[in-house]
């Protein structure tokens, strides 16, 4: 057999696998209605279609899962809270069954060593060295603050459904999303999974262009970048997408502040986003004091970013990522703004409106109607994430009761970098699963 077929047919395989995987792992984790965690899912979709003669056994079982919620969320892997669109299903948590565990990790062992072949052997039209899939790179106008500014957007394609991911406040596309550890990134994961990988850069950030703002002293105009500039960007970027894809379904992937324009696209242009992921969100909180006023951008360093990776971690956890790989990783995040090493010390210059919203939210204000979502909703977060702790998880699930669909997991071994840190392959999976299905 060729090259290039071999290739299509590890591909076929990952895909068919994880399919397969996937729906024993949502009969596990999802349609286990009592609570005992024995994951049958014959018996559960019995129970299912017999919800209606069997209502109050149900709700008794409904009401059960609720009362044991706090001894089950610590005690495994993923956590799942989920709410189909059914007028008599409860909001409860699941924790996994030792079938679900299984099924997890089966699915594992299977799918990354697949992946990681399949990757390797990606027959696209052009080959990057080390036999890597070929990014392409497009651009974008937006009108932004009265100047027109060009936006970087990066694509790996495929020919399912398409997938935006859009970033959080401090460092683009190329250093999340498409960012290889072991030479596999979240981009290469969903172009290996059929989807049509598509990442954004805000303007300020990675290969999109610097507002005239970033010229002047930081001081000299309030925060710019916030969320509603950025929803402005992601709406250019669904165009500019919409125009080669015409016909094909548009999700978008959001980390951290990034979840905040998002949601606001996702609202002002309910036609045009077909699934929304919230990977790490930010929230309304109970009125926290405000910071000081901020200006217009911002200088952030290594020194900065390096701490991130322990936030939240339990004093006696390891650092999840080791030393050399985060030198690796701050040496790129440096090397994002061209005139980093002009500054003692080297440092990113980046926008401050997100930064500016996150204050705002954290002082009780909110930015974004929730209620008006309609898209079906996938929370995901790491089990030490501080930025997402579960009562921001449990206040935005509520506020979402006007999707078709939602669901908040938890998952466990990662903190709000979670997609830098050996547990990012169950992010990237359950992402996978809820968007397949």
């Amino acid at each position: 057999m060729s090259y290039r077929k071999t290739a299509h047919v590890l591909c076929a395989a990952l895909r068919v696998y994880d399919r397969i995987a996937s729906s024993k792992l949502r009969q596990a984790l999802y349609c286990n209605d009592n609570g005992n965690g024995n994951g049958n899912g014959n018996r559960n979709r019995n129970r299912n279609r017999n919800r209606n003669r069997n209502r109050n056994r149900n709700n008794n079982s409904n009401n059960s899962n609720s009362n044991s919620n706090s001894n089950s969320n610590g005690n495994g892997n993923l956590t799942l809270r989920c709410r189909p669109n059914r007028s008599d299903d409860a909001m409860r948590t699941i924790a996994p069954s030792s079938y679900a565990m299984a099924a997890m990790k089966r699915r594992d062992l299977m799918t990354w060593p697949l992946s990681a072949m399949a990757l390797s052997m990606l027959p696209l039209p052009a080959m990057a060295a080390g036999d890597r899939p070929v990014r392409e790179r497009r651009s974008v106008a937006c009108a932004l603050d009265g100047e027109s500014l060009r936006l970087s957007l990066v694509r790996q394609p495929g020919r399912g459904p398409v997938v935006l991911y859009v970033h959080g406040a401090t460092f683009p596309c190329d250093l999340s999303v498409g960012w290889r550890m072991h030479g596999v990134s979240w981009l290469d994961h969903l172009q290996a999974q059929g989807f049509d990988a598509w990442g954004l850069d805000f303007a300020g950030y990675g290969y999109s262009q610097r507002p005239e703002v970033f010229r002047a002293a930081a001081d000299s105009a309030p925060p710019w970048g916030d969320y509603r500039m950025g929803a402005a960007q992601i709406a250019a970027a669904i165009a500019a997408i919409r125009r080669e894809r015409p016909h094909a379904p548009i999700h978008l992937l959001a980390h951290s502040w990034g979840t905040l324009p998002a949601r606001q696209a996702a609202i002002e242009h309910p036609d045009a986003v077909s699934k929304l992921v919230l990977f790490g969100p930010v929230s309304t909180r109970e009125g926290l004091p405000g910071n000081e006023p901020k200006p217009a951008w911002t200088l952030i360093g290594a020194a900065d970013q390096r701490p991130r990776q322990r936030s939240g971690l339990p004093a006696d956890a390891a650092t999840p990522v080791g030393a050399q790989e985060l030198e690796r990783w701050c040496r790129a995040y440096l090397a994002s703004d061209e005139a980093s090493a002009t500054r003692n010390p080297p440092s990113v210059r980046i926008p401050t409106g997100p930064m500016a919203d996150i204050d705002r939210l954290w002082a009780g204000q909110a930015l974004v109607d929730n209620t008006r979502l309609r898209q079906p909703t996938l929370i995901v977060r790491g089990e030490w994430d501080h930025v997402t702790t579960d009562a921001d998880a449990a206040r935005l699930y509520a506020e979402l009761s006007g999707a078709s669909e939602r669901r908040d997991v938890k998952i466990s071994g990662g903190n709000h970098w979670l997609h830098l840190q050996p547990r990012r392959t169950a992010l990237w999976s359950t992402t996978a699963a809820f968007l397949r299905d």
